[in-house]
């Protein structure tokens, strides 16, 4: 059985732009939700990518319920696309509470992703997982997003956050510090001061567009600011650049993805 693709828009509050979404249903549904932010707009940047619809693909077989979205200003979506990323980042934390939250958490009337009742686990449900993941400028967005809580209908759940970076745009972000919730890297050190977030960052050896010397040191102090053992993990992709056009590197980043998503099943 394949996934089923929905297409629908969400109406950002306070009168902002209407954005375009596809959300991607499971065959065999989890407790698992992702979310997935595109390419700089500006730049041709949209939730058709290449590497965002592969990347939804992989994520759906794993069990994931999946929105990719057009950024504000791209695709077939409102609004005009920013310079700083502050309003990008805003729309994302707000997609997260309004629309891939209550995949996990539906109204009582709505379908669930919930799986049929197994009573041997009974006394130990799994957790929620929510996944946020970013390709490029995307990144940015989804790692500035702080990990949200589960919803007061479900105060006893235990959701588990974790994040997907793929070749983080380091050349850019001068660009973000009007990022009232601080630069997106500060973000990210800030998520593993609980402990809980797990967050996974892959780039090519060959990104024209960061510089793989900054990437790696960038992966390096973030690695010492993790502190606990796989609440980090950076894969360099021998051979791949920033836009993934190999197939052959895409695909290795892809299982890279897929290895950890399960590591993560483990834990």
């Amino acid at each position: 059985m394949s996934a089923t693709v929905t297409h629908g828009t969400h109406t950002l509050r306070s009168g902002g732009p209407k954005l375009a979404y596809a959300l991607s249903h499971p065959p065999d549904p989890r407790r698992r939700a992702a979310l997935i932010a595109h390419p700089y707009g500006r730049l041709g940047g949209s939730k058709d990518d290449h590497v965002v619809q592969a990347l939804a693909d992989v994520l759906v077989e794993e069990g994931y319920a999946v929105v990719r979205f057009d950024a504000r200003g791209a695709g077939e979506s409102e609004g005009s696309t920013s310079w700083t990323g502050a309003a990008e980042a805003d729309d994302y934390r707000e997609l997260v509470d309004d629309l891939v939250l209550p995949l996990l958490f539906p109204p009582p009337s709505a379908p669930s992703l919930e799986p049929a009742p197994d009573p041997v686990d009974a006394a130990a449900p799994a957790p929620y997982e929510l996944l946020l993941c970013g390709y490029s400028f995307g990144s940015l967005a989804a790692s500035s997003c702080p990990p949200p809580a589960p919803p007061p209908s479900h105060p006893s759940a235990q959701l588990r956050t974790s994040y997907l970076l793929l070749s983080y745009p380091l050349s850019v972000l001068w660009a973000l510090t009007f990022l009232r919730s601080g630069p997106p890297t500060s973000a990210l050190r800030s998520l593993f001061e609980g402990g809980e977030d797990r967050v996974l960052a892959v780039h090519g050896d060959e990104d024209n567009f960061s510089g793989v010397d900054r990437l790696r040191r960038w992966a390096g102090e973030l690695e010492r600011a993790a502190g606990a053992e796989g609440a980090w993990r950076a894969v360099e992709v021998e051979g791949a650049d920033h836009f993934w056009r190999d197939r052959g590197k895409k695909r290795e980043m892809l299982e890279v993805v897929r290895e950890w998503v399960r590591k993560g099943d483990r834990h």
